[in-house]
């Protein structure tokens, strides 16, 4: 703390309030709501920013799974290739069409970049192979989706503000709407809350009912064994 002692003991014009009572009062609310709306738009950027990252684990997952059938589909069209290209060599051999006697395994080699499968006409960022390095890239699976390109989403994926391109809040209407929108998911959070309390209560109940009729059937159980029997003994003469 830093104290500086006053030359002349008197109040410090710049620090006192300009304009009559109202005008302060107005000024105060004017600066309080400037700072609800700046807190709301925070608050919803980071709804929108959470909702983006969600739907890009969502579309990645599903270039994953595109990735490793294109995979496949690339093996087993380059395997089918090589077995008609082994066949043909074998049949043109055996029918004297060539000039040697026996099919060698090197003629005939199927270039694997002839080779088009349904996923890679499919692919966003076609001419970056993920099974290579270029020009620095780390290899990655391939993108299908714009939403998960390579290109625009490393560089944007660490930034706070949700991307502009794939915001729906633009589609929902003005700030009214929003509002009533933020407003929904808010009353939804809590009906979802007063359910979970309910389910919650009831469970509880069920699980007292039960263990009060465990304990009902041990008493009942335990009330039988305890009371003693009695047995017709004949005596003679009787």
């Amino acid at each position: 703390m830093v104290k500086i002692p006053k030359q002349e003991h008197k109040a410090w014009p710049q620090l006192k309030a300009a304009g009559s009572a109202a005008d302060i009062k107005a000024r105060r609310e004017a600066a309080l709501q400037e700072k609800r709306a700046r807190d709301e738009r925070a608050q919803s950027d980071v709804k929108e920013k959470k909702r983006q990252d969600d739907d890009f684990v969502f579309h990645k997952q599903w270039d994953l799974e595109r990735d490793e059938k294109r995979t496949i589909e690339r093996l087993a069209e380059l395997h089918k290739l090589e077995a008609e290209e082994s066949l043909n060599s074998w049949s043109d051999a055996a029918e004297g069409r060539m000039s040697g006697d026996a099919p060698t395994g090197d003629k005939g080699a199927v270039d694997p970049k002839n080779v088009t499968t349904y996923f890679d006409k499919q692919l966003v960022e076609g001419e970056l192979d993920p099974f290579e390095a270029k020009d620095g890239v780390v290899p990655l699976p391939g993108t299908y989706h714009k939403k998960t390109a390579r290109s625009s989403k490393l560089e944007k994926s660490l930034l706070p503000e949700p991307e502009t391109e794939w915001d729906i809040r633009a589609k929902e209407g003005d700030e009214t709407d929003k509002k009533a929108i933020l407003q929904k998911e808010k009353e939804k959070e809590m009906d979802q809350a007063r359910k979970a309390r309910e389910d919650a209560a009831k469970k509880e109940r069920d699980a007292h009912l039960k263990r009060a009729q465990e304990h009902k059937k041990e008493a009942n159980a335990f009330s039988k064994a305890s009371i003693p029997r009695l047995y017709k003994v004949h005596i003679p003469g009787h």
